[in-house]
């Protein structure tokens, strides 16, 4: 489970940054594009809730896999299990609370790879100087 460390990790200024930005990135496309399953709500939800628990899915799963300790393939499915509540049951039970049309297979498709994109990137544990000391060539 998330400890102390996880939480001050997340309120690294370039994690906040990219995350704010994101928010609003989301925000902006929802009001220009108007689609019936995407608004400022379920931007600010699903934006939250990945910023959040994305980075524990990709760690978890990576550690497990690495180790191989007792239990690691539950791990790998807890992981799994998150990126699946955040990416589609909640985006789901927000559409269907606001009784907006979904397109879920396609919001799947994005949603997903996605969360794990943002987890790989934020589960970098450093400051942004660090890390593109770490990746210059």
């Amino acid at each position: 489970m998330p400890d102390v460390s996880y939480v001050l990790e997340l309120c690294r200024p370039w994690k906040l940054c990219t995350y704010f930005v994101g928010i609003g990135v989301l925000a902006c496309c929802s009001e220009i594009l108007r689609f019936s399953d995407w608004d400022i709500g379920i931007s600010l939800l699903m934006g939250t809730l990945t910023y959040v628990c994305a980075p524990w899915s990709v760690k978890t799963m990576v550690n497990a896999a690495r180790r191989r300790t007792t239990g690691w393939v539950l791990r790998v499915l807890a992981g799994f299990a998150l990126a699946w509540v955040v990416t589609d049951l909640s985006y789901w039970a927000y559409n269907a609370a606001m009784g907006h049309q979904m397109f879920r297979w396609l919001n799947f498709k994005i949603s997903f790879p996605l969360y794990f994109v943002l987890g790989i990137m934020w589960s970098y544990q450093g400051s942004l100087r660090d890390m593109s000391k770490r990746t210059s060539l």
